[in-house]
């Protein structure tokens, strides 16, 4: 407990039975987006998948941190089109997710396809609304200015 990690790259947990995972500490995406696998493209790794499993439980208390920031940065310039899930379920049945904190995704928060039986309890989604809306409004700021729109009064646009 309390210890914190940073992923280069998703986790992919594909076919497997009574998988149990336990996040305990703090799991984090890399927050250069331009180490992340595929960064941007059509095939941009999500930061924790689940693929095909049976009795499926993730817990521990911790938080899963997606490191948004510079992916909505870099969507709100345009620069990229896909951007990762922070916790995506495919195919899977008997899920258990719960006691968990989703924090700062760089798109989706939590993601189920074809999925039956499934619980999801006790979750904390937390998001920088202010520190994306801050982003939005620079960014704007930005192009206004590179485009030679630019006005003063326009310093507060969200």
């Amino acid at each position: 407990a309390g210890l914190e990690f940073t992923m280069l790259g998703g986790i992919i947990c594909k076919d497997a039975v009574d998988l149990n995972i336990k996040i305990q500490g703090k799991l984090s995406a890399e927050p250069n987006r331009y180490l992340w696998p595929g960064a941007g493209k059509t095939n941009t790794g999500d930061v924790l998948t689940i693929q095909n499993c049976t009795r499926c439980i993730i817990n521990g208390g911790g938080v899963l941190d997606g490191n948004g920031v510079t992916w909505w940065d870099g969507f709100i310039m345009q620069e990229l089109t896909h951007r990762p899930q922070l916790l995506l379920v495919l195919d899977s049945r008997e899920v258990l997710i719960e006691h968990l904190t989703l924090q700062n995704s760089a798109n989706g928060n939590l993601i189920f396809y074809r999925c039956t039986h499934v619980t999801v309890r006790y979750l904390d989604v937390i998001t920088d609304r202010y520190k994306q809306r801050l982003l939005k409004t620079d960014r704007m700021i930005q192009r206004a200015r590179e485009q030679g729109v630019w006005k003063p009064e326009l310093k507060e646009v969200i």
